[in-house]
């Protein structure tokens, strides 16, 4: 039942890694909200669709030095989408314990409520080192974007030049590891440790975040 609620969320679209990379060689992770129902989809299942997504940029060796980049377009987002639970979830209990490093967050053109009255109110309450590493953009500005990600790295959507297809993304994930809509407790996490343990053998924090994965 995990593995089919995965396949399901991945199929909308609303979390990939396409392959675009910033300037610093920081793997970039798409979330478009507007593709979201949070009736359809818990604040579970959208973790566990993140973490997935995760692994496959881990894949790669250069990822897992430089970390990520977490790309949001908050483009027709209305509360239809929100869930406030999924936040909470992610931002508590998932991505500090995950073996990744989020180096940067870029909020693009989120809704008006979340861009101009509770990011505000949320970045007074963040240390200075963690506020730095927020961008938001408040409005659809290209020009605005292409100074945090180069259009190289990013879809015509945004006007950059990089091809995404989304049929092409399921085929990645699918060919990944050992398959990647399988869940990801049991063979599935073993199969992760295994394989990304080589190059991080000595780093206790990674061991740990791989650990907690295979709890979801």
């Amino acid at each position: 039942e995990r593995a089919a609620q995965l396949a399901r969320d991945a199929a909308t679209g609303k979390v990939v890694c396409a392959g675009g990379k910033d300037a610093q060689g920081r793997a970039i992770i798409w979330v478009r909200l507007r593709l979201h129902n949070p009736r359809e989809c818990s604040a579970e299942d959208m973790a566990r669709l993140v973490v997935t997504v995760m692994c496959k940029a881990l894949e790669d060796v250069e990822t897992q030095r430089r970390g990520i980049v977490m790309f949001s377009d908050g483009s027709e987002v209305g509360l239809r989408n929100m869930d406030p639970r999924v936040p909470k979830y992610l931002m508590g209990s998932v991505l500090p314990r995950l073996p990744v490093r989020v180096a940067r967050i870029v909020m693009y053109n989120p809704p008006f409520i979340v861009g101009r009255v509770i990011f505000p109110i949320v970045r007074a309450l963040m240390s200075r080192k963690v506020a730095a590493r927020i961008a938001l953009l408040p409005s659809a500005d290209h020009d605005a974007l292409h100074q945090i990600l180069p259009p190289a790295a990013i879809s015509a959507e945004y006007g950059g030049s990089r091809p995404f297809h989304l049929s092409g993304w399921l085929g990645e994930l699918g060919r990944s590891k050992g398959g990647i809509f399988n869940t990801l407790g049991g063979e599935r996490a073993e199969e992760l440790r295994r394989h990304l343990l080589r190059r991080r053998r000595k780093n206790a924090r990674f061991w740990a975040g791989l650990a907690a994965v295979s709890q979801l």
